[in-house]
């Protein structure tokens, strides 16, 4: 909601009627802020926040100004009352003003193609690509043998006390056979699963690429 209110004895236009937002404080100065017109004009001291940064708006009036006059804003109606004694006081949006800076808004500025130099630092080793990617452990690791054999083994976090390192270990122990050590221990599994095969036409003569430069 835009309107236009005095401030400091001037007539300041394109004021936002703000009911919730905040921004970094910059510095405040207080203003004597007059809303309103001819009879049904309220005037109360207003500190202001000074905000260093781009704006469409040159005041934000936000809530504890708006609490002190006893302001109801209406967004669908586009107005404002607030009480002036035993009389109340209305102000309605400034809908050429709002319209105006609305357009000056959605102006663009023409485009300045600026050189700039774009850097990309690549390991051209493809072993390293995925090397770190996924979660890091929680904790350190220490291996426990599981099986007979000596690659038979497993990690466990180091975190734990001996009791519970002992039950853990000996559950494992236990359920070893769970563990698919090698190839032949997963019997069952559908070849289709496990072969890649190529979707090439069949009868097609291999060609050989020429060496690139």
């Amino acid at each position: 909601m835009v309107i236009s209110v005095v401030a400091a004895e001037y007539k300041i236009e394109r004021v936002l009627i703000d009911q919730g937002e905040h921004v970094p404080i910059r510095g405040t100065i207080e203003l004597e802020t007059s809303s309103g017109e001819q009879s049904r004009v309220r005037t109360i001291p207003v500190l202001y926040t000074i905000v260093d940064a781009p704006a469409l708006y040159n005041i934000i009036i936000g809530r504890p100004a708006l609490n002190r006059i006893g302001a109801i804003v209406s967004t669908r109606y586009l107005c404002m009352k607030f009480s002036v004694g035993r009389k109340v006081g209305s102000i309605w949006v400034d809908s050429h003003v709002a319209q105006r800076y609305y357009e000056d808004s959605l102006r663009v500025g023409a485009y300045l193609p600026t050189a700039t130099v774009n850097a990309l630092e690549l390991d051209l080793d493809p072993r390293y690509q995925y090397e770190h990617e996924g979660p890091y452990p929680a904790e350190e690791l220490k291996e426990r043998q599981l099986g007979s054999l000596p690659d038979q083994v497993t990690k466990i976090g180091s975190a734990m006390n001996h009791e519970e390192e002992s039950l853990l270990v000996n559950f494992l122990r236990k359920n070893s056979d769970m563990f698919a050590w090698s190839a032949k221990d997963m019997p069952g599994v559908d070849p289709d699963f496990m072969c890649h095969r190529l979707s090439i036409e069949q009868g097609a003569r291999p060609i050989a690429q020429k060496k690139r430069k």
